[in-house]
């Protein structure tokens, strides 16, 4: 036997033991959450960084912190559903950011700060899907321009969040922070509630601080709303002060990306951080906030003496914080913001961009066109279009190489444009105001003249705790003063709360949370799932009906599985391994430390129990002495523990290999009996025959970076080979080398969890699934 073992943290969404998801940097064993000097629920940038400077604290203790942070409130806990994917290479910029710091180089506020960022921007490594089942394998060739200057300012790209689909722009009627392949994002303080959108998990992941802040985009909304259901503080910058390009996106005329955090400072340090020039993207030539440092701006008196425009709302949370204001000695004054009569541009605009950022891609993207998603949205209607994609649908018959469709589209542009302008410019200028306050009224207006906004924390309502913001609105390029105001008004108004504090039972029993006098009332265990009964059919054998659910075993590549059964509870995580030396794979349950090893595939109670390493431990199978039988080796880093016994104690063999942030897999790669190890980076795989530190014996390059990645011997001739799995399709190769596949098959289904092992003896590997409840 040899199973590729998944070698990531437990921050998989949906862990799959038996095959290679994508690299992701693995937990501590004990709780860092515990070990930090920090509350992480409400600490901002500042706090952070006085902590790193006073070595209390370094960038790596911090960015597994937040790891266990996701682990506990995004994946398991109340199931945020915020994050999407880690950054494989998260731990190894944390690690450099610690190095730099060491040697007495800071580059700025942001400087060992984990962002997490919408899944619409580009980052090497990492698919950018944009919450679609299409472009899950879609991976850019570089960082977004953005995504590097936040890099270049000192921060840890952490991983990437969850969207409403296609930034909002797939279908009428998608609820705020569905897509169809992150699933429901869920808003923290209230569960019941939309956490908005398209920036849901942007919104949902800074307010329950999941990452220390956060970065959104906007077209119209997509960040203000957000910040206001999840209580965040949203900047909504003037078009062209950040470069667009990497992002997939819906109008070059509306579309900005925006930081989206828990305080003012911290979105005026990550604003700092994201402006840019970039020659792909004209709307930057003009910027003039290059150089601008936005945390210089912050002010607590920036309000006395000033005229604010404001636009009424009958909202108690917003007329206090218009009291705030005037206690802060600003003079206020009603206002009307009006709107352009020209229409929506989105739809002109949706096809010509979003083609152009897919002809940016690889040659190999899956995605070429719109038409290419549509197309394949259609093909995959079960998985893809639960909701539909009528607004893909009318983009795509938009022709703006047409004479007359162009000159009207062009006119519509240029009159919405300019009216929103003038509505907002005119309200300033008339009524002699700095800025126009409002509970989000003139969000719309305000997207369509590209001007800035900034949203920030009023409090919350009364009967239902649910967030209430205020907006300052002003002309273009006003973000200084904009967040000298804002810092002014959350300095006075002390308003915003986390999530823990105003929903506290969506987080009791996480185990990062407080303890509490309820807490003997949370469920100690996952609960095992109860046996369907026989059905009862007259005149027929009384043989027990198969199960719809647990693991499907299966000895070739036929359409149904050979060996059916259930075992254990599907909250354990699985690891396959020949335990007996019979020569057949069988089921070994994880629950922490405790491992309840199975000799045969059938249900019922296991026939050994042992516990070894650590409850945080990455566990990996394999037969380590070549003595027939699997055993366990825990990985710390790039160090592995290895037991050559199916039994607690202290590891057998202890050696290092690779960096601490490779993805690994395991193999007999050389068939001469005993598994070692390879790791992997993108789609190159450095394989070494024996467990030994060194230098790879063979450095091979097989299928795609973004591949989920199985090893096996699939052929029977004792060598274990590489297979890679997209959706419910495995490309098989029988040798250690590139090139084309030796076969292609298909079994299961695209959400299947997917294992290898040899299930009846044959000396062949195949595969084996399990299927939720």
């Amino acid at each position: 036997m040899s199973a590729a073992v998944l070698a990531a943290c437990a921050v998989a969404a949906v862990p799959v033991t038996g095959a290679l998801a994508a690299p992701t940097p693995a937990i501590a064993a004990t709780s860092v959450h515990e070990e930090i000097p920090l509350d992480l629920a409400t600490a901002g940038i500042q706090e952070i960084q006085a902590a790193l400077a006073a070595g209390e604290l370094t960038s790596v203790q911090l960015t597994r912190a937040y790891l266990e942070r996701i682990e506990a409130l995004s994946i398991e806990g109340p199931a945020l559903n915020a994050v999407r994917s880690i950054n494989p290479a998260a731990l190894e910029q944390a690690a450099q950011r610690d190095d730099e710091r060491a040697a007495g180089t800071v580059h700025g506020p942001l400087h060992g700060i984990p962002v997490l960022l919408k899944d619409l921007i580009d980052v090497a490594g990492m698919a950018t899907t944009a919450g679609s089942v299409a472009l899950a394998d879609s991976y850019p060739a570089a960082d977004a321009p953005v995504t590097a200057a936040l890099e270049d300012a000192g921060a840890i790209i952490l991983g990437k969040v969850n969207l409403t689909e296609f930034a909002n722009f797939m279908t009428s009627g998608m609820p705020g922070g569905y897509s169809s392949l992150g699933g429901q994002v869920l808003n923290p303080y209230d569960a019941s509630q939309s956490p908005s959108g398209s920036s849901a998990g942007s919104g949902s992941a800074a307010a329950a601080a999941l990452a220390t802040v956060t970065v959104g985009t906007e077209t119209s909304g997509s960040i203000l709303s957000p910040s206001r259901a999840n209580s965040n503080v949203g900047i909504k910058p003037t078009v062209g002060l950040i470069s667009r390009t990497g992002i997939v996106p819906i109008s070059a005329t509306q579309d900005t990306a925006g930081p989206m955090t828990r305080s003012v400072y911290d979105a005026a340090a990550l604003l700092t951080g994201m402006v840019t020039v970039d020659p792909e993207d004209p709307a930057t030539a003009g910027n003039p906030s290059v150089g601008v440092d936005f945390t210089e701006s912050l002010s607590t008196t920036a309000l006395e003496g000033t005229r604010l425009g404001y636009v009424e709302s009958d909202d108690p949370v917003y007329a206090a914080a218009l009291e705030t204001l005037e206690e802060q000695g600003a003079t206020l004054v009603p206002v009307q913001v009006g709107r352009s009569s020209a229409g929506s541009i989105l739809t002109s605009e949706y096809k010509r961009d979003i083609n152009a950022y897919l002809s940016r891609l690889p040659a190999d993207a899956p995605m070429k066109t719109l038409s290419d998603i549509i197309e394949y949205n259609t093909e995959h209607a079960d998985a893809a279009l639960k909701f539909g994609q009528t607004l893909l649908l009318a983009s795509q018959e938009v022709d703006l190489e047409d004479p007359d469709t162009y000159a009207q589209y062009t006119a519509q542009r240029d009159q919405l444009v300019s009216e929103s302008r003038e509505a907002i410019d005119s309200a300033l200028e008339e009524n002699d105001v700095e800025a126009i306050v409002s509970a989000s009224a003139t969000t719309g207006t305000a997207a369509s003249a590209g001007y800035p906004s900034v949203s920030v924390p009023a409090g919350y309502a009364a009967n239902n705790r649910r967030p209430v913001n205020i907006v300052f609105l002003g002309t273009a390029w006003s973000e200084a003063e904009l967040l000298a105001l804002a810092s002014d008004y959350e300095d006075a108004a002390q308003a915003w709360r986390s999530p823990e504090e105003t929903n506290p039972s969506l987080f009791r029993c996480t185990g990062i949370s407080e303890e509490t006098e309820w807490d003997d009332s949370c469920a100690q265990n996952p609960p095992s799932w109860p046996e369907e009964p026989e059905p009862e059919v007259p005149g027929m054998p009384e043989e027990p009906a198969p199960p719809r659910t647990g693991f499907f075993l299966n000895d070739g590549w036929d359409a149904w599985a050979d060996h059916v059964f259930r075992y254990g509870r599907f909250t354990d995580e699985v690891l396959i391994g020949d335990w007996d030396g019979d020569g057949t794979d069988t089921i070994t349950l994880r629950r922490g430390r405790e491992f309840h090893v199975s000799d045969a595939q059938r249900g019922g109670d296991a026939d050994r129990t042992f516990t070894y390493g650590r409850a945080g431990d990455v566990v990996l199978v394999g037969d380590w002495d070549g003595d027939g039988i699997d055993t366990l080796a825990v990985r710390r880093g790039n160090e592995y523990h290895l037991k050559n016994s199916i039994s607690g104690g202290p590891a057998d063999v202890v050696v290092r290999y690779g960096k601490a942030d490779d993805a690994v897999v395991v193999g007999d790669w050389d068939g001469r009996r005993g598994d070692t190890l390879a790791v992997r980076r993108g789609a190159t795989y450095h394989v070494r025959n024996s467990v030994t530190a060194g230098d790879a014996d063979a450095v091979i390059t097989y299928g795609r970076a973004g591949d989920t990645v199985l090893a096996g011997d699939w052929d029977g001739d004792g060598v274990d080979t590489f297979a890679v799995r997209r959706g419910a399709t495995y490309h098989v190769k029988n040798s250690l080398n590139g090139g084309d596949p030796d076969l292609v098959q298909t079994y299961g289904r695209t959400g299947d969890e997917v294992y290898v092992g040899d299930w009846n003896g044959d000396g062949t590997d195949t595969l084996g699934v399990r299927r939720a409840p």
